[in-house]
This record gives structure tokens, sequence and C-alpha cells, in this order.
């Protein structure tokens, strides 16, 4: 966007975008940065039409312009909507007059070279064109968690007589497993163990099936996890340490060779402790990072997982 202002030549102008309410009154919006110059342009800018005008792109703004200095002083404003702003837009539309203090036109124009609408997908959007969400478990089983026979093992097994829910592992299966799981046609879960040694072969993984000797991770609905899991603690041999990465790598192949929009995987990692592998995780979360896939680590037990605040994609 650009514009036209005579005996400016040494000046700093910079302009910004107000949009009127329905008591009648501007409020601003956004502020340009400065441009020198009599014919300064301003480049482009990316703004939600939510911002600009409440999504009614018939609203009245008021773009006004200021040379820049002690005290900005005004030196015109024009008057659009979103919907003029488009139609003016470009080679072949009209340059709009900017009107000074007494709302008289003056020998200044704006020269809107770009305004287009471009609609941003909600993530909403994609789960009601039909994306299928996939959780996938992967839960704990270091020598930290105490042994499940153990009443106050983090593993109870006899947590059910206690607790309705379960231990706190199933619990968390079961409050993330119950939402994604209507959103998945299949029903179908991968689901992992980390941590353990594994009665195939005695030796520690940080990678195993839930369901032990099956070739697939995949259990048939929550309840189909939650046997799995009973099942498998009652055959491994806690252990440790706590490694991240080996699942996470696993996953994100999976979310890989599905990136292209049915498909959005979400990882569930239940853990008691700090992780030990954390530079190789760091790495594994970075690497998929640009896949269609969330990482949600739910700690239990009383451990100090501030450490963790590092995994933190916020940022």
């Amino acid at each position: 966007m650009g514009s036209s202002f005579l005996g400016c030549c040494r000046s700093q102008i910079f302009y910004t975008i107000s949009k009127i309410n329905e008591a009648g009154k501007y409020i601003l919006v956004s502020k340009s940065q400065s441009c020198p110059g009599t014919e300064p342009d301003w480049g482009v800018v990316t703004m939600s039409i939510s911002t600009v005008c409440n999504g009614d792109k018939d609203r009245k703004l008021r773009m006004e312009f200021f040379i820049e200095g002690f005290q900005d002083t005004s030196i015109g404003s024009v008057y659009a909507s979103v919907n003029r702003l488009v139609s003016s837009a470009g080679v072949g539309g009209e340059s709009l007059p900017v009107q000074g203090q007494d709302g008289k036109p003056t020998s200044s124009r704006l020269t809107v070279t770009q305004c287009k609408l471009t609609s941003v997908h909600t993530f909403l959007d994609y789960i009601r064109g039909g994306t299928q969400i996939h959780c996938c478990f992967a839960i704990d089983m270091t020598g930290s968690n105490g042994d499940p026979n153990d009443p106050t093992s983090l593993h109870s097994m006899g947590a059910a007589q206690l607790n309705p829910s379960g231990n706190p592992y199933e619990q968390a299966v079961c409050s993330v497993g119950e939402i994604i799981q209507d959103y998945d046609h299949t029903k179908s879960f991968p689901a992992y163990g980390f941590g353990a040694r594994i009665p195939s072969s005695g030796i520690v993984s940080h990678k195993f099936h839930l369901n032990l000797q099956n070739p697939s991770p995949l259990c048939y609905s929550i309840p189909g996890v939650l046997e799995s899991y009973r099942s498998c603690i009652r055959q491994v041999q806690l252990w440790g340490p706590t490694n991240f990465a080996p699942i996470i790598r696993d996953v994100a192949a999976m979310a890989l060779q599905n990136s292209h929009g049915p498909h959005y995987y979400v990882l569930l990692m239940i853990t008691d402790g700090i992780i030990s592998d954390m530079e190789e995780t760091t790495e594994a979360i970075v690497k998929a990072s640009t896949l269609p896939l969330s990482i949600i680590i739910v700690g239990v037990g009383g451990a100090n997982f501030d450490a963790m605040s590092i995994l933190d994609g916020d940022t």
C-alpha cells in the first residue's frame, strides 16, 4: 500500500487504522511502521478480519496519516470499508482521496496495491471436514513407580478396589481416551510401554507394545487399552531409565506417513519421573514439530516435573 503526500519529502510518515464502534467512536486497531518520502510504501500487513472490522466487511474504517515527530502531526485521513479497500486494490483500482482535518479532499491520494481476504481454517474446520484424531498411549513402567503388588504403587493392580477409576495411569488413559475416541472411526489405539524388562527377551526396552507378543501396537477401544495394560503390568519387570525419545520417533514416523490432512495424532505420555534422555527427547520433538502430531505429557505421583517445562512448545 502506498500514498502520495506533497511537501513531505524529508518526513517520516506512518498511518493508523481505526474501526467505528456501535457508539460511533473510532477504536484503534493497528499502527504502521514509519516510511520516508513523498510516496511512502508500507508494504503488506496481515490482520484478522475480526480485529479490523469485527467480521463486518462494510464497517467504516478510518486510516489516518501522520508525520512522525515530537508531537505527531495528522496530515489527513481516508475513510473506507474492507470491501471498498478490496475493490480499490490492484491495477485498475481507484486511488482513494485523503481528506484533511476540515473533511475536504486534499491533493494526496492513497493507492491500495494489494488487499485480499484469505480463509484461515481452524483445527475444528478440519475435524468437521473429516480429519480423524488418533490417540497413542505411552505408559512409564520404570521401577520408581513402585511394585504393582504394593497398594501404594502408582501401578497398583488393586487400585480399582479402592478407587473405581483405577490407579493414576488408568485414570489418565480414560480421561483423555474417552474424549478422543469419538473422533477416531477405527477406535483402535497404538499403546506402548517403556522402561521395563519384557518377558520375551528379558532385556530393558524403551518402546514395546503394551499387548506384548502382538506384532501391532493397536488396541481396540479404551477398555482394550486398559486390558492390555493390566495384563502387561503383571508380566514385565519394572526397571529404567525413563527414556521418551524412542516412542516419540515411532509415533512421529506414523504421522509422517499420514501428513496430507486426513489424520492427526496425539501422543499421551504418562510418567512418574524426570526424563533421562532429555537431549534426545528435545531433538525428537523439534523434528516432529512440523508433523500432524501433538504430544501431551502427564505427570503422576509426587515427583518434581519443573524440568519438563523446556519441552513446552507454546513459545
